[in-house]
């Protein structure tokens, strides 16, 4: 029987009714009046922060409103939210790309214009009658007339009579402007109608020259004192740009003023980030900041995470003392404590062995200190109170023929610290190798896996905790008061990450076949080259499977489009990039995909170099059969290349 939960994934341009959580240093960074551009995987937050900008969603969400703290515009700007894929960049694309490119950017610059400065007029017209902004008619008249002045031969085709005009009559007749524009878009129509009819000069001038005039209207109270105030033009999904719309936008900020700040959302960095339209002038940090929502840092990512489902919790069980403890609820990392469940249950004597070394070396005095365990205990004891032994240390010593201190007067005893810090470094990949080697599936559980594996992805997090409480059985009250255990922890994150696996055809890429084909086979390699490798590679340099291609000039045609499979695989959030080097690319698969095929919860560190004609041949054969044949051969060739790594329990000196 299905359970209710408030962690069911809805996007949020889905919902009914959004429920907020701001991270306050994330957000104060947005409310800055500069122009940022947001950058971060799908699922990290973008549209929430966003929309927490939006003078309407403050007016109309009670969760946002709490959020502020009542103070819906102590800020003094008013945001403005639109999603770029919805207007007609395409139809300008078409129209102009090609016969009027000289004219590109100065037409849709003028269409954005025109696109926020409508949804600016009527934020104002609203608030006024609201009473947040206190101009009287007066002041109303005046500011429209002055916007009249830019282009008075053009509004006087939209506005009929010779006013005084108010503000909403202003709004008609950029809205109206707006739809012709677009109808001659579509229609491919003569440049000359343009040059006619719409107020054209430089990119943005128009928005410019109506934006100062506007905030005339917010920028005075009753007594006549100058508040400051400015607007902030939300523009979602940027990635739908293409090369010349971003140079048009990169220049739409470089020109921008006071009181217009554009704050645009992006899943990736855009390849261009910085060339403009303006010879000789590119976007620079001075003139906007980019603010990257993947470089979270683990702290960072575990208040969201925390912050996010508990806003959630409170909500739905009306108790806002409420709180989601990812520690109490999950239990802390015990890799150790999981091995000894393996190795307890397992038929292969070479499991027994293995333990029953690790349990003469607990005694050890080289582990007799607290960081035995991960966890820190005084003793070594895992989550149900039992006993932890050294195992994966144990079996790092056994394979890598490392050399055991006996005592803390041995020579190198000194060095104790650093060696166990380089066993630790390796812990998942003597992990991942002892559930190979044993043939025994790799198990997940615990707050700390949880978090790695939702990759700084609130959705993916959300999903996974649903599964979880699904598999428990229990009340939400329930559920948030007990540990769960280690086995429906397992269970449910299995199948939270099969559910993300089948999810790839209805994501919305563009090439579904193929680009399920590569996200599989790279899932599955990257299985075998962190579980197994020539030499113990893996041990030394574990958690392989960051995979690094070259993107210099081939010659190929095929090549720009298995890039464009790999960038639509981490848009949506199969793969994840790591920032270009040059003619290099290096991405891996994303870590809420691990417990479906069995690689790290952390994902992958060390490179492992293929060729965009290997991820071809992956999205190209259709046989199951001959696809995991070349899965074994691509992986088993990776899996035995050397990788320069430092050395373990080697000493630096003679």
């Amino acid at each position: 029987m299905s359970i209710e939960s408030p962690f069911t994934i809805t996007r949020f341009e889905y919902e009914h009714k959004h429920l907020y959580y701001l991270p306050r240093d994330t957000f104060t960074e947005l409310e800055n009046p500069i122009p940022t551009y947001l950058v971060g995987s799908r699922g990290t937050g973008k549209t929430t922060l966003l929309k927490a900008l939006n003078w309407h969603e403050r007016l109309q969400n009670r969760s946002l409103q709490d959020q502020l703290h009542g103070e819906l515009f102590a800020g003094r700007y008013i945001g403005v939210y639109l999603k770029l894929p919805e207007i007609q960049l395409e139809n300008f694309g078409e129209w102009l790309a090609e016969k009027h490119r000289n004219m590109y950017g100065t037409i849709l610059g003028l269409y954005l214009d025109l696109i926020w400065i409508e949804l600016v007029a009527d934020a104002i017209g609203e608030l006024m009658t609201k009473a947040v902004f206190s101009a009287n008619p007066a002041q109303e008249h005046a500011c429209v007339r002055e916007m009249l002045t830019y282009h008075p031969n053009c509004f006087a085709s939209y506005l009929a009579g010779k006013g005084p005009f108010t503000l909403k009559q202003f709004s008609a007749a950029i809205r109206q402007m707006r739809r012709d524009l677009e109808r001659l878009a579509m229609r491919k129509g003569d440049l000359r109608e343009v040059i006619e009819s719409f107020p054209l000069d430089q990119l943005g001038s128009f928005g410019r020259f109506v934006g100062k005039s506007l905030v005339k209207l917010c920028d005075t109270d009753v007594a006549g004192n100058e508040r400051g105030w400015h607007f902030k033009v939300c523009m979602d999904e940027g990635e739908c740009l293409n090369s010349h719309q971003q140079k048009i936008l990169n220049t739409t900020v470089r020109l921008g003023q006071w009181p217009v700040f554009f704050v645009v959302a992006f899943v990736s960095l855009p390849e261009d980030p910085i060339t403009t339209l303006v010879p000789n002038v590119t976007l620079q940090k001075a003139d906007r900041q980019l603010k990257n929502m993947d470089a979270m840092d683990d702290r960072e990512f575990r208040d969201l995470a925390k912050g996010v489902a508990t806003v959630r919790v409170q909500m739905w069980l009306q108790d806002f003392k409420a709180t989601f403890d990812i520690d109490r609820i999950f239990g802390p990392l015990d890799i150790n404590g999981i091995l000894l469940g393996i190795l307890e249950r397992s038929v292969r004597p070479g499991a027994k062995k293995l333990l029953a070394r690790a349990i003469e070396l607990a005694s050890h005095p080289f582990f007799s200190e607290r960081e035995t365990t991960e966890n820190a205990n005084e003793q070594p004891t895992g989550r149900e109170g039992r006993l932890v032994y050294p195992i994966y240390q144990t079996y790092l010593i056994q394979k890598l023929d490392l050399p055991l201190p006996a005592s803390p007067e041995t020579p190198g005893w000194e060095r104790r610290r650093q060696d166990s810090a380089e066993l630790r470094k390796r812990m998942v990949g003597a992990y991942l190798s002892i559930c190979y080697e044993f043939g025994t599936d790799v198990r997940y559980a615990s707050g700390d896996m949880l978090l790695q594996m939702s990759d700084k992805c609130i959705r993916d997090l959300l999903s996974q905790v649903e599964e979880v409480l699904h598999e428990t059985g229990q009340s939400l009250a329930e559920f948030l008061a007990v540990q769960v255990p280690l086995s429906k922890q397992d269970a449910a994150f299995k199948r939270a990450s099969e559910k993300k696996k089948e999810s790839l055809p209805k994501s919305g890429v563009r090439a579904p076949v193929e680009t399920g084909r590569i996200v599989d086979a790279l899932a599955r390699i990257t299985a075998i080259v962190q579980s197994r490798g020539r030499g113990n590679q893996h041990l030394l340099s574990s958690e392989r499977g960051l995979f690094e291609v070259q993107c210099q000039p081939t010659g190929r045609d095929d090549s720009e489009v298995v890039l464009g499979w790999l960038m639509d695989a981490a848009e949506a959030g199969f793969l994840k990039f790591i920032v270009p080097d040059g003619n290099k690319r290096a991405f891996r698969v994303h870590t809420s995909l691990a417990p479906a095929y069995g690689f790290s919860y952390r994902g992958a560190y060390y490179r492992s170099r293929v060729t965009l004609s290997d991820i071809h041949r992956l999205a190209k054969t259709e046989d199951p059969d001959d696809q995991l044949s070349l899965v074994a051969e691509i992986g088993n060739r990776l899996a035995g290349q050397e990788i320069d790594d430092l050395p373990l329990f080697r000493s630096e000196t003679k």
